[in-house]
């Protein structure tokens, strides 16, 4: 862990901004799912290196030539989560990829066939054939990388877990977009946008958002939604404790894959003192807190 630099610069905290009311698009459709469990632990692939498998697809655009490398970094940051989440024995390794478009009408052309009456969203990914596609804007190269690392922790999650809790799915997506991989590689960063959000308002009720399926997620305010699974994955990666809580709801969730489950009752037996002292706990730390730096 490192100590927060001003919840790093003015550039990081705008593009949290333009994010932060955009929830992914296939937030976990019927389509989706199906694809997901019907083939229960999709391809096993063998391992090779300690990383993801993830090839950018540029269409329409040329991609800055750091890109490459610093979405490798990224790749090697989820293989190390997700190890610790589930255990490397039970880690896949997928061919993920990554569509990269760089007409707008072209995007909104492919985002609307894929994801018809939904608003527009960064980026959008299906499960059934592991791929992402990402709209993408030299100009805001930031923010298409994030929307990036976005998507694949999506298709990470429905593709070790399948269909899940969207407090699970969304709220790790939104923690590893802040992942960066220049100034310091690996580093995972706080949502300044969603820690202000939390702080302007009443703070909503945890467990309300915990047990929100994925029709009543959509149906609610998914912004003030998205702010609250951040920062309860923020939070419970922040020490020894949360991340151990986070650790066997997740590994209990690979083992439940495609079944169901109340996965919040799982986080409140793993976490000290239950589910109560969990809301105390994360209320404290989002009105009082100081969010760190998360590193390797």
């Amino acid at each position: 862990m490192t100590t927060l630099r001003a919840i790093r610069r003015t550039a990081l905290t705008a593009a949290a901004l333009v994010l932060a009311g955009q929830a992914s698009a296939n937030l976990g459709p019927a389509a989706d799912a199906e694809s997901a469990c019907a083939v229960q632990q999709p391809p096993h692939f063998e391992k090779r290196e300690p990383s993801f498998q993830v090839r950018l697809v540029p269409e329409g655009v040329s991609l800055p030539p750091e890109l490459p490398e610093q979405v490798d970094g990224a790749a090697r940051r989820l293989y190390q989560l997700w190890a610790y989440f589930v255990g490397e024995e039970n880690v896949q390794q997928p061919l993920l990829l990554v569509n990269l478009v760089g007409g707008e009408d072209d995007f909104r052309g492919r985002y609307a066939a894929a994801n018809p009456g939904l608003p527009l969203a960064p980026g959008f990914y299906s499960i059934a054939n592991y791929q992402a596609t990402v709209q993408f804007d030299p100009a805001h190269s930031d923010q298409a990388t994030r929307a990036v690392y976005h998507e694949l922790s999506h298709l990470l999650t429905i593709y070790h877990l399948g269909p899940i809790s969207p407090w699970i799915s969304e709220g790790l997506a939104r923690y590893l977009e802040n992942l960066q991989s220049t100034e310091l590689p690996g580093a995972i960063y706080p949502n300044a946008a969603y820690l202000n959000l939390l702080r302007e308002q009443p703070v909503p009720d945890l467990r309300g958002v915990l047990r929100l399926d994925q029709q009543q997620w959509a149906a609610g305010d998914t912004r003030l939604q998205a702010a609250t699974a951040w920062s309860l994955i923020h939070f419970l990666m922040e020490d020894p404790h949360g991340r151990y809580a986070l650790q066997d709801t997740m590994r209990q969730a690979r083992h439940q894959r495609c079944q169901g489950g109340e996965y919040s009752e799982i986080l409140g037996r793993a976490y000290p003192g239950g589910l109560e002292i969990l809301e105390r706990d994360w209320r404290t730390w989002v009105r009082e807190g100081a969010p760190r730096i998360h590193t390797g």
